[in-house]
């Protein structure tokens, strides 16, 4: 799917998601933020259902507006307006259950995404079992990845097994944002635990679930603000207390475009198949190194060590990690291929690696 003419509005909500000042109340501030995604998505979907232009263009906001809507668009008739879908568009202003209702019948299945219960689980301000409403509401499939299905009743829901093995279930539903908002639920719960190492590792997993969710549907059309928002809000929980995940947004965006690129080459390559809805086979071989190294280290993470780290371990770590990073998107940028890490490779990674024992906090291994 083309981006061409759509990324303006997604632009616009990433900056809302980024701008704003939290207040006093986290819990409702970040309500706040996750409808500027319901209400984006929304307002994609509607988009997609309304067409394109003569050129084969997405509409405006505006030109939106004015076909479904047309009669607040005459001038001088009172309640004329030309912003109020461009403030649709950038996830500022919620429509009104009035004005949903009024387009149902003609954007069927637009609705669900701006009703949909389980946007609740993004918010990680809010104690774990506030949600368990919205978890019984999902889909049977991303249902049954985290419980076991007696597990439906009046109490308080817990995973049927570790947080990985959940995870890499959720792995296999990702179509739409379903999975992704019950892999965040997973954090909160590892959060709950107050195990921070399972946390960066729960963040690995979930990054490759964002990867995926983000690169088809309505989700591909909110992918900068979508991550946008798991930048500000998710992966900071995510992290160990020696080692950030995913710190910087703009590596983030760019791992994402470069997973979208890879994903139509190897499919014209047909090395993989074109992504079905609800099959993620293929998409999981690019992320588990199955289809070689030079993927599975080159859309991986970001890591660095938190300010002050003293961990000779997280150390070691962070600069392995960021080493393979940089050998696989190099492959992956020069449009060559090297399945398995070179033996050079190793040697140099191994080698920084031995040279953060001397000095985890020197400023040196991360800038590999």
């Amino acid at each position: 799917m083309s981006d061409k003419g759509y990324a303006t509005y997604d632009l616009k909500r990433a900056a809302v998601i980024l701008s704003r000042v939290e207040g006093r109340d986290p819990v409702r501030f970040a309500d706040r933020q996750i409808s500027v995604l319901e209400t984006g998505a929304w307002f994609e979907a509607v988009r997609l259902s309304v067409g394109t232009n003569e050129s084969g263009c997405p509409l405006t906001a505006y030109a939106v507006g004015k076909c479904l809507e047309p009669t607040t668009y005459i001038p001088g008739k009172d309640g004329y307006t030309t912003n109020k879908w461009s403030r649709y568009a950038a996830g500022i202003h919620r429509p009104t259950v009035r004005t949903l209702n009024q387009l149902d019948p003609l954007t069927p299945g637009a609705r669900d995404w701006i009703d949909a219960p389980h946007w609740r689980l993004l918010n990680c301000s809010r104690p774990l079992h506030a949600d368990d409403g919205a978890l019984r509401q999902l889909a049977p499939a991303v249902f049954d990845a985290l419980f076991n299905r007696a597990a439906s009743g009046r109490g308080f829901l817990k995973t049927k097994a570790l947080q990985d093995l959940c995870l890499d279930e959720l792995a296999a539903c990702v179509n739409g944002i379903e999975a992704l908002c019950a892999a965040v639920w997973v954090l909160r719960d590892a959060r709950d635990n107050g195990d921070q190492q399972t946390c960066l590792e729960v963040g690995a997993q979930l990054h490759g679930i964002l990867l995926m969710t983000v690169s088809s549907g309505v989700p591909f059309l909110m992918r900068s603000s979508l991550i946008a928002f798991f930048h500000r809000h998710v992966f900071p929980l995510a992290s160990s207390a020696d080692v950030i995940i995913n710190p910087s947004l703009m590596d983030m965006l760019a791992t994402a475009d470069d997973f979208l690129v890879h994903q139509t080459r190897l499919e014209d390559e047909e090395e993989v198949g074109d992504q079905q809805p609800g099959d993620t086979s293929g998409l999981r071989m690019m992320l588990d190194g199955s289809l070689g190294d030079d993927l599975l280290h080159g859309l991986s993470p970001g890591y660095k060590l938190r300010p002050g780290a003293t961990s000779v371990e997280a150390a070691r770590f962070v600069a392995t990690r960021t080493a393979l990073k940089v050998w696989g998107k190099e492959i992956l940028d020069g449009r060559s291929r090297q399945r398995i890490v070179p033996k050079t490779v190793w040697h140099r990674v191994r080698g920084l690696a031995i040279e953060s024992l001397a000095g985890p906090t020197d400023g040196r291994v991360l800038q590999i």
